[in-house]
């Protein structure tokens, strides 16, 4: 099985506690959504994976063929960044899967909401909130007339202001038209971060399997491993090396002066 589910194996626990985060909060979080999925088998609108499986199949087959994960915490970007080697590297295979594209509450409003809102519809979106944040600092009052106009903000903690931000997103992208999926995790800790790592694999898998692909082998990956074996010199390899040079005559070559 690939690394990019290793998250939660010995390989992946062991990196965790020499961070100091908390291996048992970790497995118990996991252990609490494993039992969730399990109860609630029989409804597919209460079952997180079906839910998030379901949902991202129907989409993928109605033309939207991008997933894009927005968390609203700055804690969660490596999250999104391991989504996206884990949705890609387990979906991509066959002409099918969706492209995962990461994202990042509040900044990427600023980059790529534009788009999200009046660009074409082919992405599913969800946008994945922290409900009690860590952010704490209030926005202090000030008496400067030209900040007056922000005047509605004293007294407000940053995460607060994030959360709002997020739903506005969300309802940015609902009034557009875009299909949304609100997520919310009750705060960032091990407990839900390790909830939450489970339910994307378990979910990632699911819908492996009603794509009709097997979520996880990586066959793109080891092909380019074998180029780089070739390229490096790397004994048994050689017929790999030849392959790329013929392949790049088959490419558009930009070369710019610096």
């Amino acid at each position: 099985m690939g690394g990019r589910y290793s998250v939660l194996s010995a390989v992946g626990l062991a990196a965790a506690a020499a961070l100091g985060i908390s291996v048992r909060d970790l497995l118990a979080g996991a252990q609490a959504m494993d039992q969730t999925i399990q109860e609630r088998q029989k409804s597919v609108r209460e079952n997180p994976a079906w839910l998030l499986a379901g949902l991202s199949y129907l989409h993928y087959r109605q033309g939207r063929n991008m997933t894009v994960l927005m968390p609203y915490a700055d804690g969660l970007r490596d999250f999104s960044e391991w989504f996206a080697q884990l949705w890609g590297e387990s979906l991509g295979k066959e002409g099918q899967g969706s492209t995962p594209v990461r994202a990042l509450g509040a900044i990427d409003q600023h980059s790529q909401i534009q788009l999200y809102t009046s660009g074409p519809d082919d992405k599913l979106y969800t946008i994945l909130n922290v409900k009690e944040h860590a952010l704490r600092t209030a926005v202090p009052a000030s008496s400067f007339a030209s900040l007056k106009s922000l005047a509605y903000l004293e007294g407000k903690d940053l995460g607060e202001i994030l959360q709002v931000e997020a739903r506005a997103t969300a309802a940015s992208l609902a009034q557009a038209g875009r299909p949304v999926i609100w997520a919310e995790i009750p705060k960032l800790d091990a407990y839900c971060l390790g909830g939450l790592v489970y339910l994307y694999e378990f979910a990632t898998a699911l819908t492996g399997f009603l794509l009709d692909v097997d979520p996880f082998d990586q066959p793109g990956v080891e092909q380019g491993k074998k180029y780089i074996y070739g390229l490096l010199g790397r004994s048994g390899f050689a017929d790999a090396a030849a392959q790329v040079e013929e392949h790049a005559t088959a490419m558009e070559t930009l070369r710019l002066e610096c």
